[in-house]
């Protein structure tokens, strides 16, 4: 396959080797020329700019800092696209925001040339090694089109459900990444303050959730199933937290993480198993028993789509007919039973003010 590559930066060299590897022809360009004769000595093709990396080629693939610069290669000063063949297809395999990946998306589109997603997981050692993770989305024309490639780049290809998802799933796995090596630091920090040794205080925790990751450990079996009961309850897991903060603060060790956990696990003028913490997972249960309950509704039909992307927008309007038919919530019981309910006027036919007033609960 012939292949243009945008971008031959700290990932993207490494990527452009392991293509030209796999056999396919690639034609390299970045603004740094040092990186081109690179790509050249790695046994690729150099270009000039970004609209010669686009001349004759099956595959484009942009790998560059930002959204504003893929948008700038693409359409603005590279032009990267007037010199796209009929049928080539762009993956943008950048980590930016999900919404310039629509409107580039779009853009192309509207050019005739359809786009693929694919951001990649782990580090640049990955990238030179080809042992990446790549988060796909498009369709699954374009991926099939892709994967040759893509095998040549990372050892684990995801479908993430359709154009715009790689995108979105990069984001949400930076967020975590990125807040958990924050948190990671401010760990070991204050465990070396404390005088403990850090391959023992690593040996603990790598077997408690700690390490093991709530992914992966007390979400999966609970909360994603709905059940919100506590397994360990949050007033004492507080308490263990404002111990560990004020032994931090007598250490001198500041504890950024530590002190939002505790605000959030602790609303104001309330009690902690009703603070933050308990509102944050509520929504994630609530929507899975609610899809739960929508999968099974008399209301639904069976989804006739076969694409992945086809059957979520299926389950998307079970769940809104079960919502508006059945107006269910989590004190309902089955949905098959469930009837719609109004709720009683106040005043004129069918309820009076006096009556509502005696149906409401007191707030002295």
């Amino acid at each position: 396959m012939d292949v243009g590559f945008i971008g031959l930066g700290t990932m993207g060299l490494g990527m452009a080797k392991n293509v030209v590897g796999g056999g396919h022809t690639v034609v390299g360009y970045d603004t740094n020329p040092e990186a081109v004769a690179q790509h050249a000595r790695n046994g690729g093709r150099a270009a000039s700019s970004a609209g010669e990396a686009a001349l004759e080629v099956d595959l484009l693939i942009t790998m560059l800092p930002n959204g504003a610069i893929v948008e700038d290669v693409l359409f603005g000063s590279g032009a990267a696209v007037d010199n796209l063949k009929a049928g080539a297809l762009v993956v943008d395999m950048s980590t930016i925001h999900p919404l310039e990946t629509d409107r580039i998306r779009q853009r192309l589109a509207e050019l005739g040339h359809s786009m693929v997603d694919a951001p990649l997981g782990r580090t640049s050692r990955d990238a030179v090694a080809g042992t990446s993770l790549i988060m796909a989305g498009g369709t699954p024309g374009d991926l099939g089109t892709c994967r040759p490639v893509f095998e040549c780049i990372g050892d684990t290809i995801i479908d993430c459900g359709g154009p715009g998802t790689g995108s979105r799933v990069k984001i949400v796995n930076n967020f975590m990444t990125t807040t958990l090596n924050v948190l990671t630091a401010e760990t070991l920090r204050l465990a070396e303050s404390i005088g403990l040794d850090l391959d023992t205080a690593i040996e603990v925790m790598s077997g408690t959730p700690a390490v093991r990751s709530h992914m992966t450990t007390t979400y999966p079996a609970k909360v994603l199933k709905g059940d919100l009961t506590p397994a360990f309850m949050i007033d004492l897991a507080k308490k263990d937290l404002d111990i560990a903060i004020d032994l931090a603060a007598k250490q001198g060790v500041p504890l950024t993480m530590g002190d939002a956990a505790a605000g959030l696990s602790q609303g104001p003028g309330r009690r902690p198993r009703q603070a933050g913490l308990d509102g944050a997972l509520r929504p994630l249960a609530q929507d899975d028993e609610l899809s739960r309950r929508a999968s099974v509704c008399s209301h639904a039909t069976p989804c006739p789509s076969p694409s992945a992307v086809g059957r979520r927008t299926c389950r998307q309007k079970a769940r809104q007919k079960h919502l508006q038919y059945c107006r269910a919530s989590l004190d309902y019981g089955d949905c098959r039973s469930a009837k719609r309910r109004r709720r009683p006027r106040i005043g004129g036919p069918g309820g009076s003010a006096a009556g509502d007033e005696k149906r409401r609960p007191s707030v002295e």
